[in-house]
């Protein structure tokens, strides 16, 4: 019983670790200005929303500005687990 409790938490530390990484390819900005995104997840509770973001350019780096909106699941605000 132990064994298996061991393996289902492993499992699960090592999917939330890779689930988190993220990365910008700045190079491939090259000639956008927009970036949108949609997205869904779970984290106190289910939830799904829409991102934009605008790039700046600098002369360093390029800058993202954005904003998102995320919204529940569900048609009570506080029903979600």
């Amino acid at each position: 019983m132990k064994n298996k409790q061991f393996l289902i938490i492993t499992i699960a530390a090592f999917a939330h670790c890779s689930v988190l990484a993220q990365e910008v390819n700045f190079r491939g900005l090259d000639n956008t200005k927009h970036l949108v995104g949609i997205q869904a997840g779970a984290d106190y509770g289910s939830y799904y929303g829409v991102s934009y973001g605008y790039v700046w350019r600098n002369k360093l780096t390029p800058i993202v500005i954005g904003t998102e909106f995320t919204v529940p699941f569900g048609n009570n605000l506080v029903d979600d687990w």
